[in-house]
């Protein structure tokens, strides 16, 4: 079963391959006709400043900014056709304006956000050729800041901040105002700049931030604070302790939400927004990360309190294995999201990962096969968690489940770690999984008991089975099978019901102490190990013959188990 699982992945792996390979790069179909020359397609020629995609736009831009290269963030502005030292001015004032305004009250959308594709984004409800990179808010007026897809002078295509845009950039600098990071910090603090970023921008920027957070930290602790009682009236105590001590958690990830619009509303310089940005947005995944993993701690904890409660003790092993692999899926996911949201570029990630699942199903089958072990163990119930098993020649009690192999406590109170792979398709002993336990033993009474005497022995042994609440009435018997030697043999046979081995140990001595009163009030008694030694001795015999032969007599032992 588990070669037929390992086949069926390697060939899922496969076929996610080779799908992520002809989704993630596009190809052109080209039909040859009969006698026709084949003519490859001239590519098209490439922006030099990167501008092929929306994303590449907003890239180069806040590249420009932050190095205040104003002339170059100029070449990013679709202007109006006029002489080149003219468009040039008009293109400094305008990108100086422009950051400006966007330091003022204005937002760019983040970066990993943006389309990548030369097309743009076709579905943000923008028409063809047009993507939304951002917006500028002075007073009631709102001013999108649009990217247009346009032709080049050297048949290309490249995307501008279009001219909807910058016609009405300069309107809106002359009504609007200087932000509260320019008039309350000290002056001094802003000719300082740090990656062309403003000393006192980021002092108050850090200010805010910390400042937002401790805000939804104390909301949180007089939240937790006044539905106290109403949670120990209602027998919820418990659930309330464990959410306040998720409450750093929980405060983090509103605080990061409510940061980016806090920062802009007091004048934070637009580039050093950009870059708080993705450091939020990975803060916003791992602290959500964390909470979905304390939600999965704390269902997996009363589901298995509750399994447990209710004897359903095979469901614990599935309940760990489903906590880890949960657990995985949630870092597998948070490792996604964070590229994404630093901008990393997805596609070709997940086309290395299609690749790359050919080598892991190919180069990782002892791994696969250990995790589909793992897989059978706990969906078959072979072994639980403490239940004590027989694998091969160890004898021990499995402590753990995992992933990839299971541990057993030996007798000699070592661990003994097994890959699931080999331990799955191995022969396996259960012996917590027995409902009763075997009791047989053999009764040898001495020669010359009588009849009366052995009718009374099986008739007071029998009486024992019958009356004792643990033993399973449809097996029971007790029958005098041999006359070996002339020794009596009373076999005693019967299952007992009990918990675990020392239980079936405390019942059996119990049974055995009444089963000899029975064999005293009877008047008979077991049969003692004796030798019996006769020699004789032949007159006629020469001097020289072999010595008289020995005969032996050896009784069975007291309780004879089979």
């Amino acid at each position: 079963m588990i070669s037929i699982a390992l086949r069926a992945l390697q060939g899922i792996l496969l076929c996610s391959a080779i799908l992520l390979a002809l989704f993630a790069t596009p190809a052109k179909a080209q039909i040859s006709l009969p006698g026709a020359k084949s003519v490859a397609a001239e590519p098209a020629p490439r922006d030099p400043y990167g501008r092929d995609t929306p994303r590449g736009l907003l890239t180069g831009y806040i590249q420009a900014l932050t190095a205040k290269n104003y002339e170059r963030a100029g070449d990013y502005l679709d202007l109006p056709e006029s002489s080149e030292s003219f468009r040039s001015a008009r293109g400094i004032r305008l990108s100086r304006e422009l950051e400006q305004l966007l330091d003022r009250g204005g937002s760019l959308v983040d970066t990993w956000r943006v389309s990548a594709l030369p097309e743009g984004d076709t579905a943000d409800g923008q028409k063809q050729g047009i993507d939304l990179l951002g917006k500028i808010t002075v007073g009631a007026t709102s001013l999108p800041i649009l990217a247009e897809r346009i032709e080049t002078a050297n048949g290309g295509h490249a995307w501008l901040i279009s001219q909807q845009t910058t016609s009405q950039i300069s309107e809106l600098f002359a009504k609007s105002r200087a932000g509260m990071a320019d008039t309350m910090m000290p002056s001094s603090s802003l000719k300082i700049e740090i990656f062309s970023i403003p000393l006192g921008h980021a002092a108050l920027a850090l200010a805010l931030m910390l400042a937002t957070w401790g805000f939804f930290a104390i909301f949180l602790a007089l939240l937790f604070r006044s539905l106290g009682r109403t949670v120990r009236a209602a027998g919820f105590q418990k659930h309330l302790s464990e959410a306040r001590a998720a409450r750093i958690s929980l405060a983090a990830i509103p605080a990061a939400l409510a940061v980016e619009p806090v920062l802009e509303f007091a004048g934070i310089s637009v580039i050093l927004r950009g870059m708080i940005a993705p450091a939020l947005n990975v803060a916003i995944w791992i602290f959500a990360a964390r909470i979905v993993v304390a939600i999965i701690d704390y269902l997996s904890t009363r589901a298995m309190a509750r399994a447990q409660a209710l004897g359903h003790v095979g469901s614990i092993s599935f309940l760990l294995l489903a906590r880890r692999a949960a657990k995985l899926t949630v870092l597998f996911l948070l490792l996604l999201a964070s590229l994404s949201a630093i901008g990393v570029d997805m596609t070709a990630g997940l086309t290395a990962l299609g690749i790359g699942g050919i080598a892991i199903a190919l180069g990782s089958q002892k791994t696969i096969e250990h995790f589909v072990g793992s897989l059978s163990v706990v969906a078959d119930r072979v072994v639980r968690i403490g239940d004590f098993c027989r694998f091969g020649t160890l004898l021990g009690t499995v402590e753990d489940i995992g992933i990839r192999s299971t541990r057993i406590r030996t007798l000699d109170r070592t661990v003994v770690t097994v890959p699931n792979g080999i331990f799955s398709s191995a022969e396996i002993e259960n012996y917590t999984a027995r409902d009763k336990f075997f009791f047989r033993h053999y009764l040898c009474l001495r020669p010359g008991t009588t009849r009366h005497q052995i009718i009374a022995c099986l008739e007071g042994v029998r009486e024992i089975l019958e009356k004792e609440e643990r033993i399973d009435q449809e097996t029971r018997r007790a029958r005098l099978v041999s006359l070996d030697m002339a020794t009596p043999k009373i076999e005693v046979y019967a299952y007992v019901f009990a918990a675990d081995w020392a239980e079936f140990l405390m019942h059996q001595e119990n049974l055995i102490l009444r089963i000899m009163d029975v064999i005293e009030h009877a008047g008979a008694t077991l049969a003692a190990p004796t030798q019996d030694l006769r020699i004789s001795r032949d007159e006629a015999a020469p001097a020289t013959s072999a010595p008289p032969p020995i005969a032996e007599a050896i009784q069975p032992s007291l309780f004879e188990e089979k």
